[in-house]
């Protein structure tokens, strides 16, 4: 039985590379987001994923910006949106839901009031 050239070696090595490179990131190009940019995005979308009790601002303006956070809940936790004010201004997004709130504010964030950790896909866009 003879050698296999070097060249031989190589290509297969590559084309075995590449191969289990494209079924290791098949899940992460293949899957949709349920909420894809529209025509007027200005923020995301985006995936939050947090711990019970966590904020996290996912956009601020220097001024007022008329726009709109539209989230879908996807974790354990229920989750709320908020356009600078949470007393007032808050839309509560639980597992399953697509809620949206539209405003004219500052910041837009994406709180998880639990029980258990939050994932929620979010979009901002202008009105």
């Amino acid at each position: 039985m003879g050698r296999v050239p070097f060249e031989r070696r190589r290509l297969a090595a590559v084309v075995l590379g590449a191969a289990v490179g494209l079924v290791l990131a098949e899940p992460a190009f293949a899957r949709k987001s349920k909420l894809p940019p529209g025509g007027r995005t200005i923020g995301g979308p985006g995936v939050a994923r947090l711990a019970q009790g966590e904020t996290v601002r996912v956009l601020t303006s220097p001024t007022d910006l008329a726009m709109c956070i539209t989230g879908l809940g996807a974790g354990k936790g229920d989750a709320r949106l908020w356009l600078e004010d949470p007393s007032n201004n808050s839309s509560l997004v639980r597992k399953g839901q697509i809620r949206t709130l539209c405003l004219t504010r500052k910041f837009a964030e994406i709180e998880c009031l639990g029980p258990g950790s939050c994932v929620v896909e979010w979009r901002i866009d202008a009105q």
